[in-house]
């Protein structure tokens, strides 16, 4: 693939979480009454309308593309990487399916496409966590030690406070929102670091520790 191509590619990789951001400000702010401490980002979806959902899709269509530079990108057959681009466009896929099987808002009754959206959130958070991990080991077999460690941090963020989150929905505590947001954000931060860490690297057969 040109290497101009696989630049593009990765610039998906910082251009997505800021696409994600965006829409979880707009859909909060075009929603009166929303709670981004309390309420999930799935409410915002189930009501949000056309063009929230389309900036959501956005955003899975640009972890997609950014999925297929890890997985092509020169140096890519260190298979910790490669297991890293399978598991995002997985993950991209995934919320492109969550997108038709909108969440039961808090007191409707339970719907099938309720129950669905319950169980691809949950593959989307094994997902997420076994990319991160897989990052992890991919660094470490490439001997950057220090980008391995970023990631193992943010895999324990990541772990620490989705735990949080599920306890508190569990508990009915306020805070879910909050937790939430922060377990997504852990995530898109080190997409985000991903993205920049690997810049320059599209037409090297070698890995280098980027901190």
């Amino acid at each position: 693939m040109a290497d101009y191509k696989l630049n593009l590619l990765r610039r998906a990789g910082v251009a997505a979480p800021l696409v994600y951001v965006g829409a979880v400000i707009l859909g909060g702010a075009g929603q009166p009454g929303y709670s981004h401490m309390a309420e999930p980002i799935s409410a915002l979806t189930a009501t949000g309308g056309f063009w929230l959902n389309a900036l959501f899709g956005l955003y899975n269509l640009l972890l997609l593309a950014f999925s297929a530079f890890v997985v092509a990108r020169p140096g890519g057959g260190n298979a910790g990487f490669r297991v890293t681009g399978w598991l995002m466009a997985l993950l991209g896929f995934v919320g492109l399916a969550l997108l038709a099987f909108p969440m039961d808002l808090p007191g409707a009754p339970a719907t099938t496409p309720g129950a669905i959206h319950i169980g691809l959130a949950a593959l989307a958070s094994i997902a997420s966590m076994g990319a991160i991990t897989a990052g992890a080991l991919g660094w470490r077999q490439a001997g950057a030690r220090n980008a391995a460690m970023i990631s193992w941090v943010a895999l324990g963020f990541v772990i620490v406070t989705g735990g949080l989150a599920a306890f508190a929905a569990a508990a009915g505590w306020p805070v879910v929102g909050l937790l939430e947001r922060l377990t997504i954000g852990g995530f898109l931060a080190w997409v985000l670091w991903s993205a920049f860490a690997w810049q320059g690297q599209a037409s090297s057969d070698q890995n280098r520790d980027v901190f």
